[in-house]
């Protein structure tokens, strides 16, 4: 579940924000992310939601570089 809502969150960041921004995209990552695991009654340590944001991060830009690669 919190890895679905990483990855949402952080895609809908990338959208809203573009490729800058990085400070702001992970306070609104997180702020997102956070009213959707209340929305489901789930609570989770907030350096946990940063490290599932971090890994969906992580996981993206491997894959804007695979793409970039062929």
């Amino acid at each position: 579940m919190l890895s679905g809502i990483a990855q949402t969150v952080v895609y809908a960041a990338e959208k809203i924000f573009g490729a800058k921004m990085g400070k702001d995209k992970l306070a609104y990552a997180l702020d997102l992310a956070k009213k959707l695991l209340a929305s489901k009654n789930l609570t989770f340590d907030e350096e946990v939601i940063r490290a599932a944001i971090e890994s969906q991060v992580q996981q993206l830009n491997f894959e804007q570089t695979a793409v970039g690669e062929e």
